[in-house]
């Protein structure tokens, strides 16, 4: 089992919001079933839609931030599920009836804890294209493990989402050399398994 599947956890944050600035630069287009825990998040409003990543825990819950679910009160009716697909155009889609923060989670993402757990109306009936997340790994990354990121978020500053799934590939950064190259600290996040750190040398 890959140790990268610890990533899911970071896409939550990074990637599939309508801000600027969560994007996935240098993204590939992902293949059919190559990553089928993957699903998005469709908060419809009057003023528009929001979107978030989010990834299948089992077939009746989604794993997502918890900045994205909270603290939201129009569930069950404007809260979607689009899973199945690698284009939006082709989603399956689900009501989402409820939602559960982490209990540490106070409603600013620079305090830690920012994960959530949903709960669908109907399950998902998994094939080839949707699946459960196999699990993480025991043990977190080593410095230049080859970790992934995935989403459907901007791929350039204030650009428009992506409308199919796109992908990347880094090496781990450990945390404290993750802080001393950011000059700052990730905060609680990381300890948590929410926030990690991956990239190359800029050139």
């Amino acid at each position: 089992m890959m140790k990268a599947l610890l990533l899911l956890v970071s896409l939550l944050a990074l990637f599939s919001f309508s801000q600027a600035g969560k994007k996935i630069i240098g993204g590939s287009v992902a293949a059919a079933g190559q990553f089928p825990f993957v699903v998005r998040l469709e908060f419809l409003s009057s003023t528009g839609s929001s979107y978030c990543t989010g990834f299948i825990l089992d077939k009746y819950h989604v794993g997502t931030a918890a900045h994205c679910v909270y603290p939201i009160t129009t569930f069950p009716t404007n809260v979607y599920v689009g899973y199945g697909s690698i284009d939006v155009a082709s989603f399956l889609l689900v009501n989402a009836i409820s939602y559960r923060a982490h209990p540490l989670f106070n409603g600013n993402t620079t305090d830690g804890y920012d994960a959530a757990i949903v709960r669908l109306n109907t399950p998902f009936a998994y094939n080839t294209n949707v699946q459960a997340i196999p699990g993480f790994a025991d043990d977190y990354p080593d410095g230049g493990d080859t970790i992934y990121f995935a989403g459907f978020g901007t791929t350039s500053t204030g650009g428009p989402l992506s409308t199919q799934l796109l992908w990347i590939s880094e090496p781990f950064v450990d945390q404290d050399d993750c802080n001393e190259a950011l000059g700052e600290k990730l905060g609680e996040d990381h300890l948590e398994g929410l926030i990690i750190c991956g990239g190359g040398e800029a050139s």
